[in-house]
């Protein structure tokens, strides 16, 4: 019972509530380098339910997650966190793939929003930053003949 005291204790001296809305990007990791031109963000969701309900009211600690690249996230609250077209993915699903990626550094990141496409409140967002390289040619195949 202590230990479950002092664990609700400092969570809420971090500023936050047991059970809190949480996301983290698990891959790729911040500084990796990624080779070709797709990348796959894949991320782990904690106490929220990921819903396809895109665009139908809210629901309290129901939504769905928008996937955004080298884009800020939108963060005003009870306004729609979307982007420019092709800068933004909204999906129920725990990773998202982005195809034609140049090479180069790109921002990823990650935000939890509501059915209606409006931010979580508190924000719940992640972020990280990848170098995309250009595809390694394959290895040719020796022969022993």
């Amino acid at each position: 019972m202590a230990a479950i005291l002092f664990l609700q204790s400092s969570i809420a001296d971090m500023g936050m509530t047991a059970g809190s809305p949480a996301i983290s990007i698990s891959s790729p990791k911040n500084g990796a380098a990624i080779s070709g031109d797709s990348v796959t963000v894949m991320v782990n969701v904690s106490d929220f339910n990921l819903v396809n309900k895109l665009g139908q009211p809210n629901v309290a600690g129901e939504g769905h997650i928008h996937y955004f690249m080298d884009t800020p996230v939108p963060t005003t609250p009870g306004k729609p966190a979307l982007s420019a077209p092709g800068t933004y993915a909204p999906t129920a699903n725990t990773s998202f793939t982005w195809k034609n990626v140049t090479t180069g550094m790109h921002n990823f990141s990650v935000e939890l929003v509501n059915n209606d496409h409006t931010p979580v409140i508190l924000l719940v967002s992640d972020e990280v930053k990848v170098e995309v390289e250009p595809a390694r040619p394959a290895s040719p195949l020796s022969s022993d003949s």
